[in-house]
């Protein structure tokens, strides 16, 4: 199916006037970094979408396990509500995005993940399997889904077509190593050294959020109307 996808008549063109004007194609990497800025503020953005899910259903379930003697299956049981439920709720929030900018969107999911990680742990913290089952919504589905259905679009926004996929990719993939891949590490480390106490972990996601909005902010999208334009002069044309 890949094989016989067309590429976007953007990239054709991008590709045919770099040709022409350099006699070969720019190294994508090279043209990433040409501009750096949002290549790091794709990173820092990408941080709040990689921890809820980790904070929220990976480490929670490990919390409910470990510190309130809880049986697994039950927050397994929510994991697979919660994945139900993205299925309806993503496609919500992408159709709000379209209206109201994916920036907006995306900044919402961000505080409103911040302000929801108390109440689910809170919840958690119950033993009662309806409450878990709502922690586990309040803390993921309704904001954290809003994060992940504008992520990749709004990276796609912030990097000119010759290199798009490379600056796309440097900012998620970056981000998911080192936000949601030691996010669970660093909720059990937090909560070990407070005695139990989940507070470090709702401190913890707040400041993440907060790295994401600023740099949601200070990150330069392109605006999703027709005829938006580049980001950046074109290299390879630069000298013509």
């Amino acid at each position: 199916m890949r094989r016989k996808l067309e590429e976007s008549d953007e990239f054709v063109q991008t590709q045919t006037l770099q040709i022409a004007a350099a006699g070969k194609k720019a190294n994508p990497l090279v043209e990433v970094f040409r501009h750096p800025k949002n290549a790091i503020m794709g990173i820092l953005i990408g941080l709040p979408q990689s921890i809820a899910g980790y904070v929220i259903l990976t480490y929670g379930l490990g919390f409910m396990v470990t510190n309130k003697h809880l049986p697994a299956w039950m927050g397994f049981a929510g994991t697979m509500m919660v994945g139900l439920l993205q299925i309806f709720v993503a496609p919500l929030w992408g159709h709000i995005s379209d209206r109201i900018g994916r920036r907006t969107v995306y900044i919402i999911g961000c505080l409103g993940f911040a302000a929801m990680v108390y109440p689910a742990f809170a919840l958690f913290t119950t033993g009662n399997m309806w409450l878990i089952w709502l922690g586990q919504i309040l803390g993921f589905v309704v904001f954290g889904v809003a994060m992940q259905a504008t992520l990749s679009t709004m990276l796609v926004e912030m990097f000119d077509a010759e290199a798009r996929t490379t600056g796309v990719n440097i900012g998620y993939q970056f981000s998911n190593t080192l936000g949601g891949g030691f996010a669970p590490l660093i909720c059990a480390a937090l909560v070990a050294a407070a005695g139990g106490a989940f507070w470090p972990v709702v401190v913890y996601s707040a400041v993440i959020a907060i790295v994401g909005v600023i740099a949601t902010l200070v990150a330069s999208i392109r605006p999703d109307v027709e005829g938006a334009g580049r980001l950046h002069e074109l290299a390879a044309t630069r000298a013509r």
